[in-house]
């Protein structure tokens, strides 16, 4: 197989596999009768040696290879998952949970380092949209799947995602690795651009702030859309679905131009659009108020996403998969981070009000970013004559 078309399929797999588990693990415990904080405890230890090793995993990515260690994590990942539905009580998730966070660590920042090598540095603006838009498909099926398929058994849909990964590992050894590259190839229009690592922390705010506000969102709008707009659960699931839906039109609109590669102002407008689109939910009483909300947030995180994963898989060689994990981890961390802001602000408030305290940090995180890109900006300046 074309190592750039599995690197894309790999995306699709295990984002369906991640959204599957997502939704059938809190199901699970509910059968089991654990207690509140148990049901909010367990999940969170995937997500937490996730965020913590998405960094060591990538710099490991750069010195062992891609293939080995995407090779052995998916193995790791099939293998915990398959074992959930032997667990004799939920204590035994403590240990299989962040087994299969640790697995996923490593297996993202090597995979979008293997994409960037497969490409050999070419049209990598151009394929990304494929790599984003498998991602964002894999991510809103696979709880559909996993819906349909848990009234019949768990276990079904844990052996699902056991089984997927087993075959994509089996395709990822019979395919010959890419030979790793240093950058953009010369062929390419910016191949002789530098780009300053103020650009990537600026795409990072936009990424982690759009993260911060989807981990509060998932897990407090569903009260709030049935206790107070008095939603019905299909118009809740419908608007939470309409962010991965807006992000599957986005990413082929980024993907096939490239007006924003080594420009700053994408990347504060990206943080504008965040911070609108928050606000249009903060103050939203109707679906279509929310879901305008939805929209623009979804637009903003699309163009910090694709800026922040392309200047990561642009760097230097031997820090590509550094750079990818950081990435990673801000993600993971964005969504960690979430609930659990979320959730003490609203116990001290109302439900809507982190929204409200997001907003501000969007604002906040727009200065940053303007300050670092500015102050960049200045230093790339030649000094003027007295």
């Amino acid at each position: 197989m074309n190592p750039l078309v599995l690197s894309c399929l790999g995306a699709l797999v295990m984002a369906f596999s991640l959204g599957s588990v997502g939704f059938t693990v809190p199901l699970l415990l509910d059968d089991w009768d654990t207690s509140n904080l148990l049901l909010g405890v367990i999940p969170s230890t995937g997500a937490l040696a996730f965020l913590f090793a998405a960094p060591f995993m990538g710099r490991l990515s750069d010195r062992v290879g891609r293939r080995p260690l995407i090779c052995l994590v998916l193995l790791v990942w099939g293998v915990s998952m398959a074992s959930v539905p032997f667990a004799p009580s939920p204590e035994w998730l403590f240990l299989l949970l962040p087994v299969s966070g640790l697995a996923a660590a490593g297996y993202w920042p090597s995979l979008e380092s293997y994409f960037f090598e497969a490409s050999e540095g070419k049209n990598v603006v151009k394929g990304l949209r494929f790599y984003n838009m498998g991602w964002t498909l894999g991510l809103a099926a696979g709880p559909v799947v996993a819906g349909l398929l848990y009234p019949v058994s768990p276990r079904i849909v844990f052996f699902l995602v056991g089984g997927a990964v087993f075959a994509l590992s089996s395709l990822f050894l019979k395919t010959p690795a890419p030979n790793r590259v240093q950058g953009l190839h010369e062929d390419e229009p910016h191949a002789r651009k530098r780009f300053s690592l103020s650009l990537l922390c600026a795409a990072w705010i936009g990424v982690f702030l759009a993260c911060l506000f989807m981990g509060c969102f998932r897990n407090l709008f569903p009260r709030l859309g049935r206790d107070e707009l008095l939603f019905s659960e299909l118009t809740i699931g419908t608007l939470i679905s309409l962010y991965f839906l807006c992000l599957l039109a986005l990413f082929p609109l980024l993907g096939g131009r490239e007006f924003w590669v080594g420009k700053r102002w994408p990347l504060l407008a990206a943080l504008v659009f965040e911070a609108l689109g928050v606000a249009a939910v903060f103050i939203g009483t109707t679906p279509l108020s929310i879901g305008l909300g939805i929209a623009l947030l979804a637009v903003g995180y699309a163009q910090s996403y694709s800026a922040g994963l392309f200047y990561a898989m642009t760097s230097s060689e031997d820090k590509r998969g550094l750079l990818c994990g950081c990435h990673e981890g801000i993600i993971g961390t964005g969504f960690f981070l979430g609930p659990a802001m979320g959730g003490a602000v609203s116990s001290a408030a109302n439900l809507r009000t982190p929204y409200a305290v997001i907003v501000c940090l969007m604002g906040l995180g727009f200065l940053v970013a303007a300050g670092v890109l500015g102050r960049d900006r200045l230093r790339s300046c030649p000094a003027s004559k007295p």
